[in-house]
């Protein structure tokens, strides 16, 4: 359950805050590290933090596939210390905003200081950048513009963190995100083709279109409830068994009985192992299996932690 104090609100129609303010100012997708030293530095103000993003992304399609959900955006902001969350709903009223407009809108909130990066771009077709967040006239507040994050010498952004996913570099996207990269689903029955072959595992539905990784085998974490479990995850069209449509993303959790359908359950990817293959023979996919199974019950001690 969140502690955190949401408001949504379309910008028009903001309250002063409470107490004096810091707020960082971005959409956040991934809550990444590059994300995380706006946070961490206004904390260091010693000023109540609070962030302002959006329910969607202002500059992708609607349907654009994302690292998090309002929610995991949400929990994410908790955790790193963050006290209220300005949520704006991406509409027709806000998208019309003036980049002047969006200014009197943090003056009305009455913050003290804003944090955002370089890169930051906001009012009607991202005519105001940072610069003039920083430097324009007319502000009640003081702007820091915090520098980039670099991961080998790039710039840590949420479309590259994205690419390294869909290409398998799990240990990269995690190294940037500064945690596990995690997808949350529901718990619907399948087929029961792995309880067949003795590998019985969640089948997972999603209602946001998350980033996938790479088709293949993981190493992974999954949580229901508040209780974790080393586990196995595949992700894709499982070629050899009765082949899908669209990518399934089957959790098998080791030593585990309990039935858990309707369940909202969290996968964390901690290590690629493999990419998806498609087998001559059921015999050759279950031997690859129990293969995959001891490699990654062998990492245990390192990885689940």
């Amino acid at each position: 359950m969140l502690n955190l104090k949401v408001i949504i609100t379309n910008l028009v129609d903001v309250k002063r805050f409470d107490k004096d303010t810091a707020l960082c100012l971005g959409f956040f997708d991934g809550v990444h590290r590059g994300h995380r030293s706006l946070i961490e530095a206004a904390k260091a103000t010693g000023l109540e933090v609070a962030v302002l993003t959006f329910d969607r992304s202002p500059k992708a399609k609607l349907e654009a596939p994302l690292l998090t959900t309002v929610e995991d955006r949400l929990h994410l902001f908790e955790q790193l210390g963050v006290t209220t969350t300005l949520l704006v709903i991406f509409e027709d009223k806000v998208k019309s905003l003036s980049p002047e407009d969006f200014m009197a809108s943090l003056n009305r909130l009455g913050v003290k200081k804003v944090f955002c990066g370089p890169d930051f771009h906001f009012g009607h077709k991202a005519a105001g950048d940072a610069t003039l967040l920083k430097y324009g006239l007319g502000r009640n507040f003081v702007t820091t513009i915090v520098d980039e994050v670099l991961e080998d010498n790039q710039k840590i952004a949420s479309s590259r963190i994205m690419k390294h996913l869909q290409y398998g570099n799990i240990s990269i996207s995690n190294r940037m995100l500064g945690r596990p990269y995690s997808i949350k689903g529901t718990v619907i029955k399948g087929k029961g083709n792995g309880k067949k072959l003795g590998y019985p595992t969640a089948n997972l539905a999603f209602s946001a279109n998350y980033v996938l990784p790479l088709n293949g085998v993981y190493a992974t974490i999954a949580t229901i409830g508040e209780k974790r479990y080393y586990s196995m995850t595949s992700v894709g069209y499982h070629p050899t068994i009765d082949p899908v449509a669209r990518p399934l993303v089957e959790v098998h959790i080791f030593d585990f009985k309990q039935k858990i359908y309707k369940s909202t359950l969290k996968v964390e990817f901690l290590q690629f192992l493999r990419p998806e293959i498609t087998f001559k023979s059921v015999d050759d996919l279950v031997s690859k299996m129990r293969d995959d199974e001891t490699t990654i019950r062998g990492l245990k001690h390192t990885l689940f932690k």
